[in-house]
């Protein structure tokens, strides 16, 4: 119906205009008064105050919205009242909104709906207006009414429908006069029907104009007070109260028994949230620590924290009863991580010297492993050095006394200028003493290297692991109180809990008995990947295996190395096919190459014995044998005819009479003689004493190059030490096998040395199948060969050595046979092996713990290696001071272990001879200088195929090119027996004659 009146669209529009309008008042977050000046801000107060007079629906939006909508509400809804008063209401609230959204000083323009009247000229349209209304005829003052209520207006929608519905239907400035209704007419129209109120336009004059710009330039700013930090927590408190009471209520556990499947994924989001809520309230209570002398904040905290119990507990119960999903999708979704503080720099603020001062003293005691006191005695020592050097710019003592005592900060020690007071520095001498660490710990806390750890609790009979659940209020770690694995008492029973207690009370909280510190695996990745250097030699590595592979596989052109021979991990069959994060692309490949071929295999090395059986044989005598000790302790413990008569017996000489302890010594003499066992499985020593003293001298006087490591040349006694495993591979490839060969192989075939051969062809098996396997190129011929030595080994333990038969199966021999396929799929053993750790095996080892259970001290080990490669990644960032770089240089030389040269030696500056020439990163001498670096092994001419020995007598440079002269070994003659003959080629050792040949070959190094 409203449609058919004239105007109704132009109406609507100005509506919907109009509701627009006041919406982007209300939903504007700015707090306009803070820029007011103190008369602008109580008139301001003042406006607010009426409006809520009038309309008490007004008060819950009092805080939230701007002053400008409060306005906008006092001047619409004050249209049904007295025109006079309605009038200056509106007049007063346009001229506040001006004072707060123009500010054009006195040249203001206060607009209305309907006209503008300038500031200059309030004081006569005021007049007008009152001779225009005593014009008027009088009528009874009007009743207001309340227009809306809090009940009818909820948010910012309705507000701003009602205030546009009020506008639409205002009947104007005057109800007694016959105008146009908003509502039927049309803007022209409504706007012609408004009474005409004579007003005078004059142009402010240019010193107006400019007073009135200074006098908004330099208004004082007023700011509303702020609360403050007591005020502060309590509000977080009260509202963090509100967000645990909306948890609670949208948790029920009745309804979750009865809930129907479709309501499980909303039933898991509100548990969820409430989780969450629990955890944000742990937060905001760690946080915030509740002053004794504030009760209400303390009894706040506690209710929050009463009430975040009760919600964590709900939690607990709700999600037991919440079905789970039957299959749990995996996320392969990236996660995002915060590694802004793996690129902070914690030191950047301070002066160069208290850098220098802080990473010393970190130095000291994450890399050179130094004890917190005598870290805080070498930084005590360095903080008296610098006040002693910043000491020598004082001014003289007498100066400073002839100065005024009476001042606080003439202070100064006549007795000792090495202790110069705090008063006495200077300004900036004193803000780098205060920044200089006091100790340790400061300096610590100031670099920031504690890593991001996890603790588990380990049981000390089973040593099961037991992962920690952090509490969702406090964050703390809960730990199972007993251990949950299941254990087999004996062979017989079933499997039972383990049921050892894992925690213990110390220091008032339950902790672990035998913790394991673990580093945070995503934070340990995100330190490495924001290092550029450790990231650009991981691609280079990458890189470099991937072109190796590439030209191993490569077919046309055939590539540099043959696709048998294995030279590092990434040319073995595991990389060769281990795909990476992208399905159908290798690991190493980061160009998108797909597919590689692996490498030939050999069907019958994959039949791998699950066990090594020896042959049933008759055990003998299987009494425990008795020490020295206690035999003697048994003889003496008989009289001296009895122990006179068994002498007698054995034929001993018993004359003269002597006592009872020179009978126990001839006894006990005689028992040496003899055999341990009885003469069936009595076996004589494969090696006595004057072999150990031959293999002593092969140790001693075999010539080997500088990059062989040396062995103990007291070899088999028991001052020449624990036998390390890089010493044994070294005996067993080098120094065993001459020594053995020497010994049982260089002597004709006979009865009395048939055993000693089979005994030699036995150690020789496994020589050679630990030469074969440490070898840095590994091909599939080399891994079957491997096997079968170390099958004829096994075969031969009960033959040679009969003792053997009675021992208990081994399984470190069952793992050997299994090396040959790590041999197939990852290459050369050089590239997997686990010495480093077994070196910190042996360090852990020899550390003494007092028998305690363990778990302190692998903490302490985690935490001081993360702290020192933290450390060692900061110093090599690029943004870091010079001098911090000219400390970086010292500590790389101090610490930084020093890898082996593998470069080449740069040409001489004159031509001539050299003792040294370093090539690929092997060191040769000529053998006046060192014998053992002087000797090769060569091709005589070019057609020669046979590699023959010789030694470089001279080593010659000309320009660039450098050249040996070698000396060739004289050869044995023919038909002369060479017992290393029958062991080549995988022991390839040649017998010489000890002289060698009168000429020498020149040979290009290169």
């Amino acid at each position: 119906m409203l449609q058919t009146f004239p105007g109704w669209k132009e109406g609507e529009e100005e509506a919907d205009v109009l509701r627009v309008t006041v919406k982007q008042l209300a939903t504007k977050h700015l707090d306009t008064t803070q820029s007011l000046t103190p008369q602008a801000h109580e008139n301001v107060e003042l406006v607010k105050q009426q409006a809520l007079a009038k309309h008490s629906y007004l008060a819950k939006y009092e805080n939230s919205w701007p002053v400008e909508v409060l306005l906008y509400a006092l001047l619409k809804s004050s249209a049904r009242s007295a025109v006079k008063r309605a009038h200056d209401d509106t007049f007063d609230a346009f001229q506040q909104l001006a004072l707060i959204t123009q500010r054009k000083g006195p040249r203001r323009s206060l607009r209305n709906s309907n006209h503008t009247v300038y500031t200059r000229d309030r004081a006569r349209h005021r007049a007008a207006i009152a001779e225009f209304l005593a014009a008027e005829p009088a009528s009874a003052p009007a009743v207001e009414t309340p227009v809306a209520t809090a009940e009818t207006i909820d948010d910012v929608d309705s507000l701003s429908n009602f205030f546009a519905a009020l506008v639409v239907t205002d009947d104007g400035p005057s109800v007694r006069t016959q105008q146009h209704s908003r509502l039927f007419s049309s803007r022209h129209d409504f706007q012609e029907s408004v009474p005409d109120v004579p007003v005078a336009f004059e142009s402010p004059s240019r010193e107006e104009t400019m007073e009135s710009i200074h006098a908004v330039a330099d208004a004082p700013r007023v700011r509303l007070p702020q609360p403050t930090r007591k005020q502060r927590r309590e509000n977080a408190l009260t509202e963090m109260r509100d967000r645990i009471r909306l948890a609670q209520n949208s948790l029920d556990i009745i309804s979750t028994l009865y809930a129907d499947n479709k309501d499980v994924p909303s039933a898991r989001m509100m548990l969820d949230a409430a989780a969450e809520t629990v955890a944000a309230a742990g937060r905001l209570l760690r946080s915030i620590k509740a002053a004794k002398n504030s009760k209400r904040l303390a009894s706040l905290w506690q209710q929050t924290f009463d009430d975040a119990v009760v919600l964590d507990k709900l939690v607990d119960s709700v999600g037991a009863v919440v079905p789970q999903d039957d299959v749990d999708d995996p996320d392969d979704s990236p996660i995002d991580y915060n590694t802004d503080h793996h690129y902070e720099n914690p030191i950047q603020n301070h002066n160069t010297l208290s850098q220098i001062v802080i990473l010393f003293s970190i130095v000291t005691n994450v890399i050179m492993g130094l004890s917190t006191g005598d870290c805080n005695f070498i930084l005590d020592s360095v903080l008296l050095m610098v006040r002693l050097t910043m000491s020598t710019s004082l001014p003289p003592v007498e100066q400073l006394l002839s100065g005024d005592e009476s001042s606080d900060e003439e202070t100064f020690d006549e007795e000792s200028r090495a202790a110069p007071q705090p008063a006495q520095y200077t300004a900036a001498q004193r803000d780098i003493l205060k920044e200089l660490p006091k100790t340790l710990e400061s300096a610590l806390k100031t670099f920031k290297l504690e890593p991001k750890t996890q603790i588990f609790a380990v049981c000390p009979s089973c040593h099961y692991t037991h992962d920690p659940r952090a509490n969702r209020l406090t964050g703390e770690a809960i730990y199972p109180t007993e251990c949950r694995n299941l254990v087999f008492r004996d062979k017989h029973s079933p499997a039972v809990p383990c049921a050892t207690p894992l925690l213990e009370d110390r220091q008032g909280k339950l902790r672990p008995i035998k913790p394991f510190v673990m580093p945070d695996f995503t934070d340990h990745l995100a330190s490495v990947l924001s290092d550029p250097e450790i990231v650009q030699t991981c691609n280079n590595a990458c890189d470099k295996a991937w072109d190796a592979v590439r030209d191993a596989m490569a077919t046309d052109p055939p590539g540099h190395v043959s696709p048998d021979e294995v030279n590092n991990v990434f040319e073995a069959e595991f990389l060769r096919n281990f795909e990476g994060p992208v399905p159908e692309q290798l690991f190493i490949n980061r160009d998108g190459l797909q597919s590689l071929s692996p490498l030939p295999t050999d069907d019958a090395s994959d039949d791998v014995p699950e066990d090594v059986s020896m042959p049933d044989v008759p055990r003998g005598n299987e009494a425990p044998m008795l020490s020295e000790e206690q035999m003697w302790k048994a003889l003496h413990g008989n009289n001296r005819p009895a122990l006179r008569f068994v002498a007698f017996q054995l034929g001993l000489d018993i004359t003269p009479d002597q006592t009872k302890a020179a009978y126990c010594d001839k006894l006990m003499a005689w028992r040496r003689t003899k055999p341990r066992s009885g003469a069936a499985t009595f076996v004589p020593k494969a090696i006595n004493l004057s072999q150990i003293k031959f293999i002593q001298r092969i140790i001693g006087q075999t010539a080997t190059p500088s990059w062989v490591n040396s062995v103990p040349r007291n070899y088999g006694e028991s001052n020449a030490g624990s036998i390390k495993a890089d010493e044994w591979r070294t005996l067993a490839t080098l120094y065993l096998p001459i020594a053995l060969v020497l010994l049982w192989g260089d002597q004709a075939l006979d009865a009395s040395s048939e055993r000693l051969f089979g005994m030699l062809d036995h150690a020789m098996s496994l020589f050679n199948a630990v030469d074969l396997v440490c070898r840095y190129t590994m091909t599939a011929e080399r891994a079957r060969k491997y096997r079968e030595f170390l099958k004829f080994w096994v075969d031969g333990l009960v033959v040679h050595h009969p003792h053997t038969r009675n021992h208990s199966k081994r399984s470190n021999i069952h793992i050997a046979f299994h090396i040959s396929d790590f041999l197939r799929l990852f290459g050369p053993v050089m590239s997997w092996w686990c010495f480093p750790f077994e070196r910190m095996i042996g360090y852990l080892q020899k550390i003494n713990t007092n028998n305690a259970v363990g778990g302190e001290l692998e903490g302490t080990l985690t935490t001081s290696y993360f702290r020192g490669a933290a450390l060692r990644r900061w110093l090599r960032r690029s943004d870091c001071p010079d001098v911090i770089q000219q400390f970086k240089a010292l500590f790389d030389r101090a610490f930084t272990p020093r890898s082996r040269t593998s470069g080449t030696s740069p040409p001489l500056e004159k031509d001539g001879d050299r003792a040294h020439f370093t090539y690929g990163g092997v060191n040769f001498s000529r053998a006046s200088t060192h014998l053992g670096n002087s000797i090769v092994l060569y091709y005589p001419t070019t057609q020669a195929t046979t590699l023959v020995a010789g030694s470089i007598e001279r080593i010659i440079s000309h320009g660039d090119s450098t050249t040996f002269s070698i000396r060739r070994q004289a050869p044995l003659p023919a038909g002369t027996f060479d017992p290393f003959a029958c062991y080549r080629p995988y022991f390839p050792a040649t017998m010489c004659l000890p002289i060698a040949h009168d000429m020498n070959v020149l040979v290009d190094a290169v």
